[in-house]
C-alpha cells in the first residue's frame, strides 16, 4: 500500500527503534541539528525537511534506496522490473531474512559510536587539513616549494575530503633543503618524533604539532634506502620535481606531481607497504580513484617500465583487478591500455582487509613484516625469495642503522641493537601476540608476495 513522506519517516524511525526526539538527537550527532518538533511535522505530512535535512535523515536511517523507499513503501528500483507475483516472493524473502535475525542491522548504539567516530575523525582532519596549508604557507615565505604527495591531494578524489583520513602529511624536497625546512617547523612550533634521531640522516624526518596534532614529513628520498628492493622504487621518479605542477587547495598554491608521476608512486607506495605489513584498504581507493579521474593524462608505457623495473608487475594487476571489481573503476573510461594484464584481486583484498586503513592493523603483522621485506630483497637481489628466519631476525647493519642510529656511528654494537629490538617486540607484543603468530603471519605472506609474483 502507498505511504505517503511522513508515514514512511514514521516507519523507518520505528523500524530502529527510535523515538522522535531520539531521531532529532542522531541527526544532530550527524551534524544537522533539528527539534522532535520538526520530526513530528515531517511525520505528519505537515512540512517537508530541506535537501539537507533529507539526505541527513536518509544517512541516519540507513536508507540506501532513496527513489525505492520514497516512492511506493516497497524496494522501489530492486523491485521495478517485477511483476505482482515477483514482488510477493521477493517481500516474503526479506521477511524471512529479517525472522532469521542472521542479517539484523547493528543496534542503534552501535551505530551511533561509529557515526560519532567519522564525526570526530573528520573534525580532526579539517584541523589538521587547515594546519597544513598554513605551515605550507610558511614554508613559500621561506622560498621553499615542497612537492606534497598523497594526503592533501588523495583526498580531493573523495566526494567528502574531511572522511578520507590521512595519518600524515608528506612533503618531498632536496637533502639541501631540509635544514631549512627542518627550520621552519621549529619556528611553527613542530617537534620532531624521534629527536634522538639525525632528522639529515635517514630518508625522511617526522614532526608533530602538540597542539593540532598535524603529523609532517620531510622526505629527501621518496622511499627508505636501506634495502635494495626500497631503493629500487626510488629511482623510478628522477624528475618528479622537475615534472610538478601548481595545484590549489583553500586558497594557498602547492606543488604537486603530474598525473602519471603521482599514479606511478601511490603504485609504488603501496607496492612498498604490500611488501612489509601490507597495503592498506584506503591506498587502493586512492589508486583506483586516481586512475578514473586522471587516466587520460596517462603515459602508460612509463607506468609499465616502472613496474616491470621493480617487479611488481603482478601486484599492480591485481590492484586494477580490485579497482574494476570492488571500487567502481571501469578501464576504458580510466584509458587503461586493452591489453593491461590483471591478475585475480580476491587474496590481495583479503588480506588488504584484514590490515585496516593503513595495513598494519595490528602487532602481528608489523613484527612479521621483516620476514616479506627479506624474501622480497632476496628476490629483487636475484636470490631465490626464500624467506630467512635468521636474517629477518637479525638484519643487517644498514637496516639497523635506519632504527637504531647509533649502529652507523659504532658497527660494534650491532649485537647490541639486535638484542634491543628483540627486547623491544618481546615488551610490546602484547598478550595475544607471539612469535609464532609473526612467523606464521610472515609465511602466508611471502606466499602471498610468492601469488603475486614479487618472488
Amino acid at each position: 500500500m502507498y505511504k505517503t513522506f511522513g508515514e514512511t519517516i514514521a516507519s523507518l524511525r520505528r523500524a530502529h527503534g527510535m523515538r522522535q526526539q531520539a531521531l532529532a538527537e542522531a541527526m544532530a550527532e550527524a551534524g544537522m541539528p533539528v527539534s522532535n518538533q520538526a520530526v513530528s511535522k515531517w511525520e505528519n505530512d505537515a512540512t517537508l525537511p530541506n535537501a539537507q535535512q533529507f539526505l541527513t535523515l536518509c544517512r541516519v536511517l540507513d536508507v540506501d534506496d532513496i527513489a525505492g523507499t520514497f516512492s511506493g513503501g516497497d524496494a522501489g528500483g530492486l523491485l521495478a522490473g517485477l511483476n505482482a507475483e515477483g514482488r510477493r516472493r521477493a517481500l516474503e524473502y526479506i521477511a524471512l531474512l529479517r525472522e532469521s535475525k542472521r542479517f539484523a542491522a547493528a543496534p542503534e548504539a552501535v551505530r551511533a559510536a561509529a557515526r560519532r567516530q567519522t564525526m570526530r575523525e573528520a573534525a580532526a582532519q579539517t584541523v589538521h587539513t587547515e594546519a597544513f596549508l598554513r605551515l605550507y604557507q610558511a614554508l613559500r615565505a621561506e622560498g621553499l616549494a615542497p612537492v606534497v604527495v598523497k594526503g592533501i591531494v588523495c583526498r580531493a578524489l573523495y566526494p567528502q575530503p574531511e572522511l578520507r583520513p590521512s595519518s600524515d602529511e608528506d612533503l618531498y624536497l632536496t637533502a639541501a633543503e631540509m635544514p631549512r625546512f627542518h627550520a621552519v617547523l621549529l619556528r611553527a612550533g613542530f617537534v620532531l618524533t624521534e629527536p634522538e634521531r639525525d632528522y639529515r640522516s635517514a630518508h625522511e624526518a617526522r614532526y608533530v604539532h602538540p597542539d593540532t596534532g598535524l603529523v609532517v614529513e620531510g622526505h629527501w628520498a621518496l622511499f627508505p634506502t636501506e634495502y635494495a628492493v626500497y631503493a629500487a622504487l626510488n629511482v623510478q621518479l628522477p624528475d618528479l620535481m622537475q615534472r610538478a605542477q601548481d595545484w590549489e587547495s583553500g586558497g594557498v598554491t602547492l606543488r604537486v606531481p603530474d598525473a602519471c608521476d603521482h599514479l606511478i608512486f601511490l603504485l609504488l607506495h603501496a607496492f612498498k607497504h604490500f611488501i612489509s605489513s601490507g597495503v592498506g584498504v584506503r591506498q587502493l581507493c586512492d589508486i583506483a580513484l586516481w586512475m578514473r579521474r586522471f587516466g587520460a593524462q596517462i603515459d602508460w608505457q612509463r607506468v609499465r617500465a616502472a613496474l616491470r623495473a621493480t617487479h611488481s608487475e603482478g601486484f599492480a594487476a591485481a590492484v586494477i583487478d580490485a579497482g574494476v571489481h570492488w571500487f567502481g573503476l571501469e578501464r576504458a573510461a580510466a584509458h587503461i591500455p586493452p591489453d593491461w594484464e590483471t591478475l585475480e584481486s580476491a587474496a590481495l583484498l583479503a588480506d588488504a582487509l584484514s590490515g585496516g586503513v593503513y595495513g598494519s592493523a595490528d602487532s602481528t603483522r608489523r613484527h612479521s613484516c621483516t620476514i616479506t621485506i627479506h624474501a622480497a630483497d632476496r628476490a629483487h637481489r636475484g636470490g631465490t625469495g626464500r624467506a630467512s628466519l635468521c636474517a629477518a631476525l637479525f638484519p643487517g647493519r644498514e637496516v639497523m642503522a635506519g632504527w637504531y642510529p647509533y649502529v652507523a656511528r659504532c658497527p660494534a654494537l650491532l649485537p647490541a641493537a639486535w638484542a634491543q629490538r628483540i627486547w623491544r617486540y618481546l615488551r610490546t607484543r602484547g598478550k595475544h601476540t607471539g612469535a609464532q603468530d609473526s612467523l606464521r603471519v610472515g609465511a602466508q605472506r611471502v606466499e602471498l608476495l610468492r601469488q603475486y609474483r614479487v618472488l
